[in-house]
């Protein structure tokens, strides 16, 4: 399944990027994730790699999911697959920045291949398309919360 989502911020791209790959940024817009733990050196780039935890639910610990920076281009670009997961066989996410007189345009294409016991959950994201919209809205707030922390 292929997910595809653009949208406006009204930032610079250099601060759009920052957040962006800063893995540690992502539990702050991401309500799938509860925590996530940098699983390489610094600095962070092409071939690093992350962990996410998702929320504990019923007594029982988040879901972990490993990641790796499989592209990476400062400022306009980078990909991020999942290296280990147990709902998902194959995830891409693949991020594009591009400046414009507004502040910078945001294309996310997420490409989604659940685990065969984990099928529902392909038909569950594909019908739940309104979440992600809701993701980019809580990016984009926690992006100024973010650089308006920075600027004061």
């Amino acid at each position: 399944m292929r997910i595809n989502v653009t949208f406006q911020v009204a930032r610079c791209p250099d601060d759009v990027w920052a957040f962006s790959v800063d893995p540690m940024a992502q539990k702050k817009w991401d309500r799938s994730v509860a925590d996530v733990e940098i699983t390489s050196p610094p600095p962070f780039g092409l071939g690093s790699s992350f962990s996410t935890i998702g929320p504990a639910r019923r007594g029982r610990g988040g879901i972990v999911t490993s990641y790796q920076v499989t592209e990476f281009e400062p400022t306009t670009h980078a990909t991020v697959a999942v290296i280990d997961s147990p709902t998902l066989r194959r995830a891409v996410w693949d991020f594009t920045f591009t400046p414009d007189g507004h502040g910078t345009h945001v294309e996310w294409n997420i490409e989604l291949v659940p685990r065969p016991r984990y099928f529902p959950l392909g038909l569950v994201l594909r019908l739940n398309r309104a979440q992600l919209v809701r993701d980019t809205r809580w990016f984009r707030q926690a992006l100024d919360e973010e650089c308006s922390g920075a600027d004061g």
